[in-house]
């Protein structure tokens, strides 16, 4: 089988183009495990001023 048309700059952009979608992926599930990160921290910060407030109501 012969490769003729795979000089080396079309090698070179098919490494560059893997490379390049690679990192696109790579940001795009950093991005989804830190929204999912901030918003596990969200509802535990709003689970944890449920169970304050009646505690300070009861207080008063």
């Amino acid at each position: 089988m012969q490769l003729d048309f795979l000089t080396p700059d079309v090698w070179n952009g098919l490494v560059i183009g893997t490379i390049l979608i690679g990192l696109a992926f790579a940001a795009l599930r950093l991005l989804r495990d830190w929204t999912a990160y901030q918003d596990a921290r969200r509802r535990e910060r709003s689970l944890d001023g449920d169970r304050r407030r009646p505690s300070d109501h009861d207080k008063s």
